[in-house]
C-alpha cells in the first residue's frame, strides 16, 4: 500500500498538513507509504498551498436515517445509543446496512420499547430500505482519485 492508494489520503481529511508540512510528508516516507517526501498529490494541491478545506461527505445511511426519525419526532435522547449506531452505520456504509437490516431492526425495537412506541418491523424495514437507498443516491459515483 501507498499513500496515495490509502482510504487516509483518499478521505482529503490530511490534505492541509501533507502539503504543508514536511515533518508530515517525511513520516510518510518513514512509514514506506512513499518513496520521496516531495511527492505528487492526487488531487493536484501544489505543496506549500496553504489551508485546505476538505469538502464535506454526503451522509451516510446512519446519519439519513437518524434525521428521517427526527422529522417523525424520534430525536436522540440521553443515554440512548442513537448517534453511536448512526455513526457506525455511516461508517460501514449501505452494503453493510442492507445485509445487516435485521440488526438495524433489532436497534430501532430495542430503543422503541423505552420510550413506548409501538414497533413494526415492516414499516421500519421500509424506512431503514430507504434510508440506505437515499444514501447510496447522494454517495459520489467515482472516487476522483
Amino acid at each position: 500500500m501507498n499513500w496515495i492508494a490509502s482510504s487516509h489520503c483518499a478521505s482529503r481529511a490530511h490534505c492541509t498538513e501533507c502539503r504543508n508540512s514536511a515533518d508530515f510528508r517525511q513520516s510518510i516516507v518513514r512509514a514506506g507509504l512513499a518513496s520521496e517526501i516531495d511527492f505528487d498529490c492526487p488531487a493536484g494541491l501544489p505543496i506549500g498551498c496553504g489551508p485546505i478545506t476538505a469538502p464535506a461527505l454526503p451522509p451516510g445511511p446512519g446519519t439519513i436515517l437518524k434525521k428521517m426519525l427526527a422529522r417523525l419526532g424520534l430525536r436522540v435522547r440521553p443515554g440512548c445509543k442513537c448517534n453511536q449506531r448512526a455513526a457506525q452505520m455511516d461508517r460501514l456504509g449501505p452494503d453493510w446496512c442492507e445485509r445487516n437490516i435485521d440488526t438495524i431492526l433489532d436497534w430501532l425495537e430495542e430503543e422503541a420499547a423505552p420510550r413506548r412506541i409501538p414497533f413494526s418491523r415492516t414499516a421500519a424495514r421500509a424506512v431503514v430500505r430507504y434510508a440506505i437507498r437515499w444514501s447510496r443516491s447522494v454517495q459520489p459515483k467515482a472516487s476522483p482519485f
